[in-house]
């Protein structure tokens, strides 16, 4: 049987990550970093590093991009908390601005002035890690909402409807509706 790679990286895929690294003696930390994919190479057979060097060639996202978006990642589920900037509860500009400090990036506190940081990208050109903005309310006059931008469509951010960190489509629906614009920090 035959499955095609979805490219979301969810609850089944962390689980079985985990329960690779813990039978093998791995970091546990639920990321398919380099040691754990070095561990699937070796268990499958396959020249680990001739795949990481076409890997590398045919990636677009980044390596900063990755690293971000799997620290990001490490926090689905927590509790959405109105002016929350700590990994016990986030509001959306909150849970931004902790991501990109844990890699030295500094970003403003509010989803509004975070708008202000990095350069303007348009909808068609963004990549993983571009910062996504939203007037929630739905009068496009207002930024009052960011997410993380991981590709596919999809952002991660902590949603008060959602009450926690949520990973959500932004290519239809109530985000495309209410996007606004975005930015790129990541060089």
């Amino acid at each position: 049987m035959k499955v095609k790679p979805t490219g979301y990286y969810g609850d089944i895929t962390r689980g079985a990550v985990l329960k690779l690294q813990k039978k093998y003696d791995l970091l546990q930390d639920g990321i398919a970093g380099k040691q754990t994919l070095g561990k699937l190479d070796s268990l499958m057979g396959r020249d680990a590093a001739a795949d990481a060097k076409k890997a590398s060639t045919s990636r677009s996202t980044s390596r900063a991009a990755e690293d971000v978006i799997n620290y990001a990642r490490r926090y689905l589920g927590v509790k959405y908390v109105w002016g929350g900037s700590t990994s016990k509860g986030f509001d959306c500009s909150g849970f931004v601005q902790y991501v990109y400090k844990h890699f030295g990036i500094k970003l403003n506190r509010t989803s509004a002035t975070q708008a202000k940081n990095g350069s303007h990208v348009k909808k068609a050109n963004l990549k993983p890690g571009d910062l996504v903005f939203f007037d929630t309310n739905g009068k496009r006059s207002r930024i009052n909402h960011v997410g993380i931008y991981i590709g596919d469509g999809k952002m991660i951010h902590s949603s008060s409807y959602y009450k926690g960190v949520v990973i959500t489509d932004i290519s239809s629906g109530f985000y495309a509706k209410t996007y606004m614009t975005a930015r790129r920090v990541l060089k």
